[in-house]
Formats: structure tokens, C-alpha cells, sequence
């Protein structure tokens, strides 16, 4: 199966509700089963 990478950046109103990220990324991964993938790794940093 094909890896792929995403970078995504919070806007200032997710930035609020960074605290919910667990909760969205068990959703993300249901989303992801779903259609056939799979998140194999989530990882959440700070800065530049």
C-alpha cells in the first residue's frame, strides 16, 4: 500500500480546539477505514 504525508496548519479558531485533536483524530480515522486507508501515525508540534 502507497504512504502518503499531510501537513496541515490550525486557523486561530482550531488553535481554540486543539484539545479535542484525540477526538478528531479518531474520527479522521473512522473516515479513513471507511474508504480504504489507514492512519498509521498522528503527530501534533508547535512552531516553524
Amino acid at each position: 500500500m502507497a504512504t502518503s504525508h499531510m501537513l496541515a496548519e490550525f486557523t486561530p479558531q482550531g488553535l481554540q480546539g486543539v484539545k479535542d485533536a484525540p477526538k478528531r483524530r479518531a474520527v479522521a480515522r473512522d473516515l479513513a477505514m471507511s474508504l480504504g486507508g489507514e492512519i498509521t501515525q498522528t503527530y501534533l508540534t508547535g512552531g516553524r
